[in-house]
């Protein structure tokens, strides 16, 4: 379980500093550009485009952070591993590829699908 604990926070902590870059990033990218430039249309639209994609990346950061918090927790407590709408086994490869998952495969899909 250490080494569980220790991989989920190091995804955090790399996550969590993704997303301090990428607000760093947006705020150069504003100030860079001088107020009185002459800009077209297509730069606006892709300044625009630029920051919409980069709220978005923030949004998935954020969303995972929290993901990977309620794993720990479910670490804390021993239900680390186990599905939240079965109570059924996550499988090891699922847990090995996506340590914060919380659902089992068969419950995702039932989700996806609007079934759950």
């Amino acid at each position: 379980m250490k080494e569980l604990r220790r991989r989920l926070e190091r995804e955090r902590l790399v996550a969590a500093t993704r997303l301090r870059q990428l607000g760093g990033q947006i705020v150069l990218e504003e100030a860079a550009t001088p107020a009185d430039s002459v800009w077209d249309e297509a730069d606006h639209i892709q300044a625009s485009e630029q920051r919409e994609m980069g709220l978005m990346s923030r949004e998935r950061l954020v969303e995972r952070i929290e993901r990977l918090t309620a794993a720990l927790k479910r670490v804390d407590d021993g239900t680390y591993g186990t599905c939240i709408e079965c109570g059924k086994a996550i499988g090891q490869a699922r847990l090995k590829a996506i340590p914060e998952v919380a659902t089992c495969v068969s419950c995702q899909e039932k989700i996806e699908r609007g079934d759950a």
